[in-house]
């Protein structure tokens, strides 16, 4: 999946990696993981960091994560919805929307539901916000990878 999204410039007409979101602004990136393991500390859910085979599962979900939501639903709605605030509260409910398909959000009940409804579609506005300004979606998959260990387990 890294592979061809490092490919897109080749079939999105020669565009840049950097046009594409691939860019390493520092101050972005630090943002992102001060952010990132902050989460981190409060997830309940997520990958266990003290166990070497979930580090590859949370980046490729990540990854994966972040190049649809971001690199591709929330950038398509920026260029089709007028507004800074539209597309990234649109694309913050498909977020939270999404992770209502999860099986340990089925077995909430409605008001756990709804709770999670709210913290993922904020989750969505921090990811959208930190994407359209940095430019970078390097930004986003770092603060996701961050927010998904489960650092309280290491302390």
């Amino acid at each position: 999946m890294i592979l061809t999204a490092l490919t897109l410039p080749w079939f999105s007409r020669r565009q840049t990696l950097s046009a594409l979101g691939w860019k390493l602004p520092w101050k972005w990136i630090f943002f992102a993981v001060v952010i990132g393991v902050c989460m981190g500390t409060l997830n309940r859910g997520g990958f266990d960091p003290r166990k070497p085979e979930t580090i590859p599962l949370a980046l490729f979900h990540t990854f994966s994560m972040e190049v649809f939501f971001r690199g591709y639903l929330y950038k398509t709605m920026d260029r089709c919805i007028r507004g800074f605030w539209k597309p990234i509260i649109f694309s913050s409910l498909l977020y939270a929307l999404f992770y209502q398909t999860m099986w340990t959000t089925w077995v909430l009940p409605p008001g756990g539901k709804i709770g999670l409804f709210a913290v993922f579609t904020f989750l969505g506005v921090l990811f959208a916000f930190s994407y359209k300004k940095s430019g970078s979606l390097l930004v986003n998959w770092t603060m996701h990878i961050c927010a998904g260990l489960q650092y309280r387990l290491l302390f």
